[in-house]
């Protein structure tokens, strides 16, 4: 298990990080997903077998940026 950091831009509102987190628990290997739309982080908690590739594109799928930090 791993935790991942990603900061999100685009983030307005607290449904923003309700949806970032949707996505995230989507992606197979995610076990949790806690996003803070103040500081544009989403910490991601996840198995060493998901790939980071896989939940920027998650992000992006919901209509954000993402990088890893």
């Amino acid at each position: 298990m791993r935790e991942i950091t990603i900061n999100v831009t685009g983030m307005h509102c607290a449904s923003c990080g309700i949806l970032i987190d949707d996505v995230m628990l989507d992606v197979d290997g995610v076990q949790s997903s806690v996003t803070d739309t103040k500081s544009g982080v989403c910490r991601v908690a996840a198995s060493d077998a998901v790939d980071d590739a896989a939940l920027l594109a998650a992000v992006a799928e919901a209509g954000y940026a993402g990088v890893i930090a």
